[in-house]
């Protein structure tokens, strides 16, 4: 096999299988499902948990089966993941022994770390699947991973409309003593439901780029965004006007009018839809009351107490030189605020409710930068993808990836597999069209063709029919 044509290969029908079902099972979480307390330690753990082990150990098994033929290629990637890896763990493991400092659980603290491990290994797993499969399966993914967002969209519509019937279900356990009503699906916080819809629409622009169907791509965004609006939280409709405004403008930019147009009307259908549904329904009601509720209040009361854990995390970190150099420890956040009597607080404390934020008050500010560092690197790559390489497909993957980059000013992201996933799964898939492996729109044809196989595929091209891979 030449080396052009290595990463066409067709993966094993097992690891592919074990990739769909971490996909659908993803979004299901224990806590969202009813069957583990919110309060509990285990809340963050989700169902494909169970499942990502079997991952792991299949790709290790079959790995062997590839010997030599490993691509050059997918050895680059993998080795680039697994150095930036080891040091986004290893700071947070050696970090443990501010436990000692703050009087706090070890327990407490191992587990967070054992969290971010998991979404580590998560993306690991995507990393490696991703950087060998070929064009066809590569597609596939895209689709599924979009699908499971129409899936878990679907579920923020059903406890919407049991919720209004009166009909008690598993997925309300979280909100069901809540003053309003805010879709979930099986999630535990309407905020984690909100993004992952969010990033689910940044599959579903993918997959309309090379879908010939167009209509299936968007059907699957519309139920996205309707499922984003249900959840009623405001981080996810600011998250949403603001990357749907910078796809917008990226996209007159870079001289792309007609899709600027087409995403407009859609837009403006969509927002039709959602008045003719709010005019005879009461089903966005709790998102006006809280949006309006919001402009009307304090900025405590916008941010629903986000300033004062804000404040408390910055009054920790420049209370000792030690919080600043190295942080106050994985997970002992709550702690801290006991510790400095901080606990005088609208809002629940055992998380900063900003990502950044905090990576600093608990690993330090080097830390902290590194990751800003990688993002705003990552930033730049698909920018220069999109602007001076004229890569179509990094226009989608903004998408996805502008949103994770504003949300993460409102919740604490460091747990969140989905969005560990979609990075590896931007990043990964640019790396590989770059080196030729993934063509836009159509796979480039493995030169291990013979010469009128090549000329076949060519005349297919030019008539827009396209070859799958072999």
């Amino acid at each position: 096999m030449t080396r052009e044509a290595i990463g066409h290969e067709k993966q094993p029908a097992v690891i592919t299988g074990l990739l769909y079902l971490l996909v659908f099972t993803m979004p299901i979480g224990l806590t969202g499902i009813g069957l583990v307390p919110m309060t509990s330690s285990l809340g963050n753990i989700s169902v494909s948990d169970f499942f990502l082990p079997v991952a792991l150990l299949a790709l290790l098994f079959f790995s062997f089966s590839y010997g030599k033929r490993t691509a050059t290629k997918n050895g680059r990637v993998m080795n680039r993941f697994v150095f930036l890896a080891g040091l986004f763990l290893l700071i947070p493991i050696l970090s443990l022994w501010n436990v000692i400092r703050y009087d706090g659980s070890l327990v407490t603290a191992l587990f967070a770390v054992f969290k971010m491990a998991i979404c580590v290994l998560y993306a690991f797993v995507f990393c490696y699947y991703l950087s060998k499969c070929n064009g066809r399966e590569w597609k596939n993914f895209v689709i599924a991973s979009t699908l499971a967002g129409v899936v878990f969209a679907l579920s923020c519509f059903v406890g919407v409309a049991l919720y209004y019937r009166g009909i008690s279900n598993p997925f309300l356990e979280s909100w069901k003593n809540a003053a309003v009503f805010r879709a979930t699906g099986f999630q535990e916080d309407p905020n984690l439901a909100g993004i992952y819809l969010l990033l689910s629409i940044g599959y579903g622009l993918t997959w309309y780029r090379f879908a010939r169907k167009k209509w299936k791509p968007v059907l699957s965004i519309l139920v996205l965004v309707g499922g984003a609006f249900i959840t009623a939280s405001k981080a996810v409709m600011l998250t949403l006007a603001l990357t749907f405004a910078a796809f917008v403008v990226l996209m007159l930019l870079t001289g792309r009018i007609k899709g600027a147009l087409t995403v407009l009307g859609l837009s403006a259908v969509m927002l039709a839809v959602l008045l003719i549904v709010n005019h005879y329904t009461s089903i966005l009601n709790t998102l006006i009351f809280r949006l309006t509720a919001a402009a009307d209040g304090d900025i405590t009361s916008a941010l629903t107490g986000r300033d004062q854990i804000w404040t408390a995390a910055f009054t920790i970190i420049f209370a000792n030189p030690l919080n600043f150099l190295v942080g106050v420890g994985p997970g002992m956040f709550g702690n801290a605020t006991s510790y400095y009597q901080l606990t005088e607080l609208t809002h629940g404390y055992n998380y900063v409710h900003n990502t950044l934020i905090s990576f600093f008050v608990e690993f330090g500010i080097l830390y902290a930068v590194g990751v800003l560092v990688l993002l705003l690197v990552g930033l730049i790559y698909l920018l220069r993808r999109l602007i001076r390489e004229k890569e179509n497909y990094a226009l989608d993957f903004l998408w996805g990836y502008i949103a994770i980059l504003i949300f993460m000013n409102s919740v604490t992201y460091q747990y969140n597999r989905m969005a560990y996933v979609f990075i590896v799964f931007t990043m990964v898939s640019l790396y590989r069209m770059k080196c030729g492996e993934l063509k836009d729109p159509i796979p480039t044809v493995p030169c291990n063709r013979n010469a009128n196989e090549q000329k076949r595929f060519a005349e297919r091209r030019a008539l827009g029919k396209g070859m799958t891979d072999r």
